[in-house]
């Protein structure tokens, strides 16, 4: 029924809410791991107008959350989709918490990307809750790991939490890793078997329980499966023309095709059309597999793009090798 084009957070959400409404669901991911930037990442979901926000102690309200967003994204028209978004966060967060294997805890003292903004507090940034990797038995091994940066010796797991007190060396920040250097070398059939760290934090927590809760529904998922067209029939998306394993295929899609893709940071092509110069592909620690066919497709179909001028941007040092 629905064809889900990436395999990150938003990808997996939407797999989840389309079981939960009767349809069945097929995942495609381009390269030979699920969970792109999303399973890479720090995981941070940024969430205002969450009632968790209050029960972490915060002063939080719809009110500030829309001053702070107007403020922001200082643009009239999207009004409507804001009032949107501010509104059905609760509703949001009380369907992970009931209906995934998804927990979401506030992170006290992380500050809102403009701290200066009207309306901006320092609760409304959430992570999810760690879990043990081997409630995903073989699929941990198809999920990408964490990106070197977001652990501790390019090996170890730790939680948003965890590195802010390590890294300011807050109070007992000793106590934090050595708990965490004896958690990882005593998980010893994992450490005969690889360096790979079992219990998953950051963007593994968040995009392994999401596939989780999506397998718990019979979600397909299918590696090194490559969208290459979407394919209209009388003006609606009917399916797409994509190769896995190197076979071409073609799969219908009855009730429409979800892109959830990603970004472009690793074609150059698109870089030097979009961004400013110098700019380079090589300096991304993005997925590998977010090089734009999509966006490019979308395109032809007729959608419109903005902001492609825009990234989460941050310094990279290249190291050899």
């Amino acid at each position: 029924d629905v064809l889900i084009v990436g395999s990150g957070a938003g990808a997996m959400t939407a797999a989840v809410r389309a079981a939960d409404a009767g349809a069945s669901v097929l995942v495609v991911e381009k390269t030979d791991q699920f969970g792109g930037n999303s399973a890479m990442s720090g995981g941070v979901l940024w969430l205002p107008n969450s009632p968790l926000c209050n029960e972490a102690g915060a002063d939080e309200s719809l009110d500030k959350a829309r001053a702070y967003m107007r403020t922001v994204i200082d643009e009239e028209g999207l009004h409507e989709r804001i009032e949107k978004y501010l509104t059905t966060i609760p509703e949001f967060i009380e369907y992970l918490h009931s209906s995934t294997h998804l927990r979401l805890d506030v992170l006290a003292n992380f500050p809102d990307m403009y701290p200066d903004v009207e309306g901006a507090q320092m609760h409304r940034c959430h992570e999810a809750r760690p879990f043990h990797g081997r409630l995903l038995g073989d699929d941990l091994d198809r999920m990408r790991p964490q990106h070197p940066q977001t652990t501790l010796f390019g090996l170890i797991g730790w939680t948003a939490s965890e590195s802010l007190a390590l890294q300011a060396r807050g109070p007992g920040w000793w106590k934090v890793a050595v708990s965490m250097v004896t958690r990882y070398v005593l998980d010893i059939p994992q450490r005969i078997r690889s360096l790979r760290d079992r219990r998953q934090v950051l963007g593994g927590a968040l995009t392994g329980n999401l596939w989780r809760s999506a397998r718990d529904r019979g979600v397909e998922l299918w590696l090194n499966a490559g969208v290459e067209e979407i394919i209209e029939e009388g003006g609606r998306v009917a399916g797409v023309r994509m190769r896995r394993d190197g076979r071409e295929l073609f799969v219908e899609a009855r009730n429409g095709v979800i892109l959830s893709s990603g970004g472009f940071e690793k074609n150059n092509e698109m870089r030097q059309q979009y961004l400013a110069g110098p700019t380079d592909a090589d300096w991304t620690a993005g997925s590998p597999g977010n090089t734009g066919e999509m966006i490019e497709e979308g395109k032809r179909l007729g959608a419109t793009v903005a902001h492609m001028d825009e990234a989460w941007w941050g310094p990279t040092i290249v190291l050899p090798g």
